[in-house]
């Protein structure tokens, strides 16, 4: 399979959201408690942030969606500086300053194992003008884990949980300047 990562953005209606929200529901099936409404907005309303980036993974010659992945620059008011900064500790405190946040990073399961995670999170951090990036994952994927230590991100915070029905996560950031 022959994969190409192309930019999108996540208009209301348009068929690369459309395409994007496939292809999450298809990789987190049965673990995300997030309606397809609230996941469209809060797709479509990300997309409008400061320093958006928005990634679809597809076959280039089927141009099927197998993986997607999006982030942007954190800001105050946003969840990661409300929710994710005040839990940081001492030493990564001014984290989020001058940050872009990894908002989502996923593969359709039969296509998983096959580099096209790394190959969109690669596509993300080219090039970016932020001093460092962070995201999260549930503590026990061992597959994300892995595949964010090969990349050199380092844990932030060990184990936090966002609200009592969601699992552990784990917070990993990187610097992108040195």
């Amino acid at each position: 399979m022959n994969i190409e990562v192309v930019p999108v953005t996540f208009s209301p209606d348009s068929e690369t959201l459309a395409a994007a929200l496939k292809v999450y529901q298809s990789a987190w099936a049965g673990m995300s408690a997030i309606s397809d409404s609230d996941l469209e907005t809060m797709f479509a309303r990300h997309s409008s942030y400061p320093g958006f980036l928005g990634l679809l993974a597809r076959d280039r010659w089927t141009r099927q969606p197998v993986g997607l992945g999006y982030g942007h620059t954190d800001r105050p008011g946003q969840w990661w500086h409300n929710r994710v900064q005040p839990k940081l500790p001492v030493e990564y405190h001014d984290w989020l300053d001058d940050c872009f946040v990894v908002v989502e990073l996923a593969v359709l399961p039969t296509f998983r194992r096959r580099g096209i995670g790394r190959q969109i999170m690669e596509a993300l951090l080219a090039d970016r003008p932020e001093a460092r990036t962070a995201l999260s994952t549930e503590q026990d994927n061992r597959a994300a884990r892995s595949l964010y230590t090969q990349l050199e991100f380092q844990i932030l915070i060990d184990a936090i949980q966002f609200s009592p029905q969601t699992p552990t996560y784990v917070v990993l950031g990187k610097e992108l300047r040195r």
